[in-house]
């Protein structure tokens, strides 16, 4: 007997591995992110229109975390369940989530830290 998809909400804290391998994913894609903007910015002659539409879709990722996050848990969860052989039987969601602040904090410090090495290395690679 076939019921058909079933629907799941799960917890969203930092305590569900998959939530947390979300939180991490997203904040390794905004430091990405965020350090390609800090480098076209410090380019020796930055084109104002690229810049600001870079600048926006980075606000835009930025602003969008809470979704974002919710988005790639559900991709892991329906990943792991393709892995397993079962199909997309389920429809997993998350009951809260995890604290929004902690991905684009990392983000924020790891694309600065980040640029900052690679103007480094240009200015001794100039010298």
């Amino acid at each position: 007997m076939d019921f058909g998809p079933i629907a799941i909400d799960v917890e969203g804290g930092l305590s569900n591995p998959v939530a947390l391998a979300a939180v991490v994913l997203w904040a390794l894609g905004l430091a990405a992110a965020t350090s390609i903007w800090l480098v076209i910015r410090s380019a020796a002659r930055p084109r104002l229109l690229i810049s600001a539409v870079a600048w926006v879709l980075l606000l835009l990722a930025y602003i969008s975390t809470p979704q974002a996050q919710r988005v790639l848990g559900t991709l892991l969860y329906a990943a792991a369940d393709f892995i397993r052989g079962e199909g997309l039987e389920a429809n997993v969601g998350f009951i809260g989530g995890p604290p929004f602040w902690q991905a684009p904090a990392f983000a924020f410090l790891t694309g600065v830290a980040t640029a900052l090495l690679l103007r480094r290395k240009s200015h001794r690679n100039a010298v």
